[in-house]
């Protein structure tokens, strides 16, 4: 058993897939209640999330909850793009450069697509060839591309950004704590502005990510979502990490069970971990 590190977006992954397998818990997540801006779906995942901070990591053991854990699914190849499928990753290395890596992405092109299977296998293995010029100089990559495919429409590339993992200090819980607590009273002297706006909280307030009306830029639910709801829950994740597992660090047996592998970059690293007891494959 060692100690392990995921990305944030890989923490998520997880906390979603609890969640949506029924776990239905919404006690002692904060010191206050959010009821009164955060719907129930919102609140499990808190919660799962504050969960996994804490019960997978070594520090803690295994949590009752956590033994029923449902596998992370191989991601399904819908040959749209490039780098698409393939599990997680846990790294042995915290400072692994993959952790905190950008990388860049290309739609396939609908010529490439309905051109077969064969010809989506040699446009990939192409990008992957040549992924250091993508990387280094994305706009000339794109020029060989199209010529060599012989392309009719010009490609745009799709640079996403990693979501790496955070490092905190504890002096930082008082300052997020102060955060939340603002976030909450500020909220509160929002919704009781005017009638207009407590009512349209009141009806439609909880389920923002699935309104029209919070999409619309000055709307009452638009600002209700972006400028409360939204970072109230990211700085209680940022609590909740600090709090209880500041270097995102897991227990890698535990993680393994959830489908995740080890980076093949840690793996091939002597000096991390114990790797020879690791396999290779591509993270």
């Amino acid at each position: 058993m060692a100690q392990v590190h995921i990305t944030v977006a890989n923490l998520n992954r997880i906390t979603r897939l609890v969640a949506y397998n029924g776990v239905k818990n919404l006690d002692d997540i904060y010191e206050s209640s959010f009821r009164n801006i955060l719907s129930v779906p919102e609140l499990n995942l808190l919660y799962i999330f504050k969960q996994a901070c804490k019960s997978l990591s070594l520090d803690h053991g295994t949590d009752a909850m956590f033994e029923h854990f449902s596998i992370i699914p191989q991601e399904k190849d819908t040959k749209t793009w490039v780098y698409e499928g393939g599990k997680p990753a846990y790294h042995l290395d915290p400072k692994c450069e993959r952790l905190s890596q950008d990388y860049l992405n290309i739609k396939l092109p609908e010529q490439v697509i309905n051109a077969g299977d064969a010809e989506i296998k040699r446009f990939r293995a192409f990008c992957r060839l040549n992924e250091k010029l993508a990387k280094d100089n994305p706009a000339r990559f794109l020029e060989l591309l199209e010529a060599h495919f012989f392309l009719e429409v010009s490609l745009k590339n799709v640079h996403l950004k990693n979501s790496g993992i955070n490092h905190f200090g504890e002096d930082d819980a008082q300052l997020i704590k102060q955060q939340i607590d603002n976030l909450m009273d500020s909220a509160e002297v929002f919704r009781g502005r005017d009638t207009h706006t407590k009512n349209s909280i009141a009806n439609k307030g909880f389920g923002t990510h699935r309104v029209r009306e919070a999409k619309l830029e000055g709307h009452v639910l638009h600002t209700w979502h972006n400028k409360f709801k939204e970072p109230l829950k990211v700085a209680l994740r940022k609590y909740f990490m600090i709090k209880f597992n500041p270097a995102l660090s897991f227990n890698d047996s535990l993680l393994e069970q959830l489908g995740f592998k080890c980076c093949q970059q840690c793996a091939l690293n002597p000096t991390v971990g114990n790797a020879a007891e690791y396999g290779t494959e591509k993270t």
